[in-house]
């Protein structure tokens, strides 16, 4: 019984308004479908539905993507699933600052990797940026490794501390 109602919730909070095109059709992602007939969902690994009102409802499962290097990507699952950069250094030079969104108000988090793993951590970020509905709240200042908040967003540097790249607020 618990399983079903777990399944109710999640049919229910899945639900999304379709524009009704005509009787017992659905307009999705700028597409019609007729009553009855399933269809990839925008976020490309869902599965929704036309309903005969001319409503559509979409599964909830996790997005699991991975980036150009295979890594596994999954920013909104419960934990979050990113991949970890290499931050050996040993001159402050070979590292950089990156920022990785934390929530879907946009906050994020100030990471020290090294140079040469930007590139990945781009790919990696846009795939995670991309998973983040649109929220509505106001998005925190970044925070750096050493648990302290940017002011405005310039004030976050980098360094080369015991042979790792590690962000912080001077």
């Amino acid at each position: 019984m618990r399983g079903l109602f777990i399944g109710v919730v999640l049919f229910l909070s899945a639900w999304q308004s379709g524009c009704q095109v005509g009787s017992g059709a659905c307009l999705y992602g700028g597409r019609s479908y007729p009553a009855g007939g399933s269809f990839p969902s925008d976020d490309g690994c869902n599965t929704c539905s036309c309903l005969p009102q001319g409503d559509v409802a979409c599964t909830l499962r996790a997005c699991i993507a991975t980036g150009d290097g295979g890594d596994t990507v999954m920013c909104t699952a419960t934990p979050a699933v990113f991949p970890t950069f290499d931050k050996r250094c040993t001159v402050p030079a070979d590292c950089v600052t990156v920022l990785h969104q934390t929530n879907c108000c946009g906050s994020a988090k100030a990471i020290g990797i090294v140079t040469s793993e930007k590139g990945r951590f781009d790919r990696d970020e846009q795939i995670c940026d991309a998973m983040y509905p649109k929220c509505g709240c106001p998005t925190l200042p970044p925070v750096a490794e050493d648990g302290k908040s940017s002011t405005g967003g310039n004030d976050i540097a980098v360094a080369c501390k015991a042979g790792s790249c590690m962000t912080f607020i001077p």
